[in-house]
């Protein structure tokens, strides 16, 4: 049997003045904190004069938060349909399993610019570096290690053993 969500919601709509057009929407629950029904973003930006999506972000009771290892902030090149960044939290915390990275930044071709992995809010990847930055042709550029948030050297006395 599928439940039905009862609870009321509210929704405020932001107009561009020049063309009248939606500039933003948000979605408000009965106690007045961000958050809509089913997995639809809380709020969504749209661009001025063309009305394309910039931006949409996933919240419950005013967290940001999406399960079903879904995205619950993705923003878009405004010229572009790329995903500029896209950004994974539970409970308002960046989170991602499986050691995914929780952060993913494209520079405006595509490609990914930065990966960032997060465990509970934590920059954390046992498995390699969890911060890890690319130039717009892929060569790698950047690479910074942290264990539930600490940083520590690829070789630290204090990095797990891969298992």
């Amino acid at each position: 049997m599928k439940s039905v969500d009862t609870r009321e919601y509210r929704v405020e709509v932001e107009i561009h003045p020049e063309n009248g057009g939606v500039r933003k929407e948000t979605w408000y629950n009965q106690d007045n904190k961000r958050d809509r029904p089913g997995d639809l973003p809380s709020t969504v930006s749209y661009k001025r004069g063309d009305g394309k999506l910039t931006s949409a972000m996933w919240e419950k009771s005013g967290k940001l938060h999406r399960l079903g290892d879904l995205p619950a902030l993705v923003i878009l090149y405004p010229k572009s349909d790329i995903v500029k960044s896209e950004h994974y939290f539970v409970d308002d915390l960046m989170h991602r399993d499986e050691g995914k990275p929780a952060l993913i930044e494209r520079h405006e071709n595509g490609r990914i610019a930065l990966l960032q992995y997060y465990e509970n809010g934590l920059r954390h990847n046992l498995n390699g570096p969890a911060i890890i930055g690319f130039d717009q042709e892929g060569r790698v550029t950047k690479k910074q290690y942290f264990e539930f948030g600490r940083a520590v050297t690829s070789n630290s006395p204090f990095r797990f053993p891969k298992l």
